[in-house]
């Protein structure tokens, strides 16, 4: 447990101190809206590709 608490709190200091300040920067207004669309179409790899992306 305590290996994937060290493991997230990695991820989550790269989103915040990299990954977001840069998209914010790079993507613009149009950039966010293809975004928006692609998490539209797949909200998460994790989900089950034979269920339905859509809210019930």
């Amino acid at each position: 447990m305590r290996h994937l608490i060290e493991d997230l709190d990695v991820h989550v200091e790269r989103e915040d101190l990299w990954m977001f300040p840069v998209s914010v920067v790079t993507l613009g207004a149009t950039g966010w809206t293809v975004v928006d669309e692609a998490h539209t179409r797949s909200p998460s790899f994790l989900l089950d590709p034979s269920t339905s992306a859509s809210p019930a």
